[in-house]
């Protein structure tokens, strides 16, 4: 596992944000020629990722592996010695592990294919803005490989801290919520701070605005939604003098169900445009990060839930979903799909946190209990 254990330190050490990640895919690359020379590879699929596809002769079915490739606009604070050399980027969410593992199956399956399957490895950008998955299931060069839909099947892991080193993690049906971001700016008429009566300052309007959308999920009534207000801003940084003209508030908004999400944006933008009228404000907003749900096929995981009782995997089955968003949703809207947790042990800090790193002894665990249930799924 060393040589898997030296590309996820390359790669922490050398990260990009989403949709930039060009030095990223050239290395994948380079490992994968270097490592496993007979499979082939479709580089530049939505710009950034690239597929590494095994198969036998014909095979009347398609089993796709994904793996995020994406790091996050994070200043690294370790003292490691792989750690971040690019100035506000790292890998805090373990994707640098997510493409070691990926790359590890890729070698493990070239010495060894799955029969009668198509094997697609498939390392996806942009996971963490939400676009990469879509732009990936749009490009030609992608639908061109899977010859039928109804027998093609799509499989993701995810790392979890506080999960024990190696655990499968499994959950029918949803498992990571819909989301959206939201970004309001209220506008007024801006002054001296001296003559508050002569402006209309909007930071008033969005400081009361924060609290009602974190409320807002309850009052609505519905199950397994969430607010969260993410940043707000208003005037000039130091400034005593001015009375703000404008205010910009971002949220995220979260539902397990599509429905549920549609309400809760349609409510957040009714509230927000009230409280701007009554108070003579214009507003203006976008949305970003447009998430859909996460949906495990009952079958899949049941069939993994098997394959993990039968090989002696330690396993746990989730009640609830994760509350985070996943980009993967998009597969599983396109195909029946599974993405698994995997434990990373309880040393770790939570993911995103900027001490972050991927336990490297998860690496040949992951690959061990993978191999087995994409060679038995």
């Amino acid at each position: 596992m060393h040589h898997l254990t030296a590309l996820r330190h390359d790669l922490h050490a050398h990260p990009e944000v989403s949709g930039f990640e060009h030095a990223t895919h050239d290395r994948i690359v380079a490992y994968l020629r270097a490592n496993a020379p007979t499979v082939e590879i479709i580089e530049h699929l939505a710009q950034t990722g690239l597929a590494a596809v095994i198969s036998q002769g014909s095979c009347s079915r398609t089993l796709i592996y994904r793996a995020d490739t994406d790091a996050l606009p994070i200043d690294e604070q370790t003292d490691l010695p792989y750690a971040s050399t690019t100035p506000n980027t790292m890998h805090a969410c373990g994707h640098d592990g997510h493409v070691a593992i990926a790359a590890g199956l890729v070698e493990h399956f070239a010495a060894d294919p799955i029969p009668d399957t198509r094997l697609i490895v498939l390392f996806q950008p942009a996971e963490e803005i939400g676009t990469g998955a879509k732009a990936v299931l749009q490009d030609p060069r992608f639908t061109e490989l899977i010859t039928d839909p109804k027998s093609t099947r799509v499989l993701a892991i995810h790392n979890l801290p506080s999960y024990p080193m190696g655990q499968l993690v499994i959950r029918t049906g949803p498992m990571c919520p819909a989301s959206i971001g939201l970004r309001l700016v209220l506008t007024g008429v801006g002054g001296h701070s001296s003559q508050p009566q002569l402006a209309r300052s909007p930071l008033p309007i969005a400081a009361s605005l924060v609290q009602w959308l974190i409320e807002l999920p309850k009052r609505m009534g519905r199950a397994n939604t969430l607010i969260t207000v993410t940043h707000l801003s208003a005037g000039l940084d130091a400034n005593f003098g001015i009375t703000p003209d404008h205010a910009t508030l971002c949220a995220t908004l979260r539902a397990i169900k599509s429905d549920d999400l549609d309400a809760l944006l349609k409510h957040t933008l009714q509230l927000a445009t009230r409280l701007a009228q009554d108070n003579r404000l214009t507003l203006e907003h976008t949305t970003h990060e447009h998430y859909a749900a996460t949906i495990n096929d009952d079958d899949l995981a049941q069939r993994v839930l098997e394959i993990a009782h039968a090989h002696n995997f330690d396993s746990l089955v989730l009640d609830n979903p994760m509350p985070w968003s996943e980009d993967f949703g998009r597969f599983t809207d396109a195909y029946p799909g599974l993405l698994l947790g995997i434990g990373a042990g309880f040393t770790l800090p939570h993911l995103h946190a900027n001490t972050y790193d991927f336990p490297d002894e998860l690496l040949e665990k992951a690959i061990n209990s993978l191999s087995t249930i994409m060679r038995h799924i």
